[in-house]
């Protein structure tokens, strides 16, 4: 799995695991619902800005989302 897949599916496990709907996840970041599906399907390289305000609204650091052996938020 590379980078993008793994960032991706930390935030989505995160989200989920927080009971949080994409949408709502993506008002609290400040992007665009669209742009957060890319990430967390692996198909957008998004900058560490995003991943900064990604982390801030899922209550995380930008390190827990990178990690390769996160457990999921």
């Amino acid at each position: 799995m590379d980078l993008r897949e793994v960032v991706g599916s930390n935030i989505k496990a995160a989200r989920e695991g927080r009971r949080l709907q994409q949408d709502a996840l993506a008002h609290e970041a400040g992007i665009h619902v669209t742009y957060l599906s890319g990430v967390e399907n692996g198909r957008r390289n998004m900058t560490l800005n995003v991943l900064e305000r990604i982390a801030r609204a899922l209550g995380m650091t930008e390190a827990e989302l990178v990690r390769r052996d996160a457990p999921g938020g």
